[in-house]
């Protein structure tokens, strides 16, 4: 506007000078020019310094709130400046978490903060199955423990909609991998595993098989069916260094302790089959607790040592709600994929070889028996043989917590 009150001045000024004799035509014409000069003037300026303004707004390194702000009501005037020009975080959704929402833990890898958490939902979660849960710096099993939380703890799960989505897909049977999520506790993030985390009490996560990759195979013997005890199958496993999972029951350990000891002595992980010889599954919740508790305290009273956390039902009889009441008394429930079908008294030794060899599969959990009627005659002597074939194939043998572990 300045530029156009200077063009009308200067020929005010040229009409006031100009000579009696001059012609109207020449005023005319040198006053044309003047416009002509002052317009082609002022629409460089504007269209320079307009540009250089323009680039430098859009420059996303160069971009604050303040401007972006200040160019977002300029742009409700002008239209020069769009809002989706504006920056924006990979991922973010409409309502993304923010920068005060989740605070990397001291140590803790930087990728866990604001940038990786754009986008997540955040759903509240439980500790269960384990009493105390690892919290890491990192998404692998090498990174520092940074943190805990104890059985029963509040946390915070954070999670992408897909990510959201799949962990439920599996209801009302929630077989969880080992893999780490991302997990807020008391206003610190870090990595923990599926297992040992759910978002709803009764819906809680157990083990089925581990994660392939790395072909491993893990033996358990659920102990309790009642028959002599094949011992000379812990004298092949001793002789051949393959490790083991032992599930024991109550009872059985209050019955051969010195078997339990020696179990214990050669390095088997002890974990709970249960107390008594009952379906679970037909008992209301507080004798499915009891008979869990007295099984941990008979066992304990044997060994001398805590149990290692992990529970297996007799007879395979379990339910969502069973594996919530033994979850919530820090216990993992674990399940299996290759049966030996070898607690009947019909079990033979090539029976039991064929179902696991065939049955086989990277990240298996093959069930077996070291007191069932036909024990000795039918695992006992397969045993050997299926360990020979298993090594044969490239397969490694793991304990149950190894399994529970995503692959090296």
């Amino acid at each position: 506007m300045s530029l156009v009150r200077t063009a009308r001045d200067v020929v005010h000024r040229i009409y006031a000078a100009a000579p009696t004799r001059l012609s109207v035509a020449m005023i005319a014409i040198v006053t044309l020019m003047t416009v002509f000069f002052f317009a082609f003037l002022s629409g460089y300026l504007t269209t320079r310094l307009g540009g250089a303004t323009q680039g430098a707004s859009l420059a996303p390194e160069t971009v604050t709130p303040t401007t972006v702000t200040a160019l977002a009501e300029e742009s409700s005037n002008t239209g020069a400046i769009a809002l989706e020009s504006t920056p924006r975080i990979a991922g973010m959704t409409a309502s993304p978490i923010t920068s005060d929402a989740v605070t990397p833990i001291a140590g803790a890898d930087p990728a866990v903060g604001v940038a990786s958490a754009a986008g997540l939902m955040r759903q509240p979660a439980t500790v269960v199955g384990t009493e105390q849960l690892d919290i890491r710096s990192c998404p692998e099993t090498s990174c520092e423990v940074v943190t805990t939380a104890p059985l029963g703890a509040s946390l915070t799960l954070l999670v992408t909609d897909d990510a959201s989505e799949e962990i439920h897909a599996e209801s009302p049977d929630f077989a969880a991998s080992g893999r780490f999520v991302l997990v807020e506790s008391e206003g610190n993030s870090g990595y923990a595993q599926d297992l040992f985390v759910t978002t709803e009490p009764a819906h809680v996560p157990y083990l089925l098989q581990g994660t392939e990759g790395c072909k491993r195979v893990a033996l358990i013997f659920n102990i309790g069916v009642g028959a002599e005890p094949a011992i000379g199958i812990l004298d092949t496993l001793e002789t051949e260094r393959v490790p083991a999972t032992m599930f024991v029951m109550g009872w059985w350990a209050d019955a051969h302790p010195s078997i339990l000891q020696r179990m214990v002595d050669e390095g088997y992980i002890i974990g709970s089959h249960g107390y008594d010889n009952i379906e679970l599954t037909s008992r209301p919740d507080d004798e499915v607790a009891e008979d869990i508790e007295r099984a941990t305290a008979a066992i304990e009273h044997a060994t001398g040592k805590p149990i290692d956390r992990y529970f297996t039902p007799y007879a395979a009889a379990i339910n969502e709600r069973v594996r919530a009441v033994a979850a919530a008394r820090g216990f993992l429930p674990v399940a299996w994929t290759v049966s030996a079908a070898d607690y009947g008294a019909d079990a033979t030794a090539d029976s039991v070889y064929d179902r696991v060899i065939d049955e086989i599969h990277d990240g298996g959990i093959v069930e077996l028996h070291l007191d069932a009627p036909a024990s000795a005659e039918s695992t006992g002597r397969a045993l050997p043989r299926i360990i020979a074939e298993l090594r044969t194939k490239g397969y490694r043998f793991v304990t149950i917590p190894e399994m529970t572990l995503p692959c090296p």
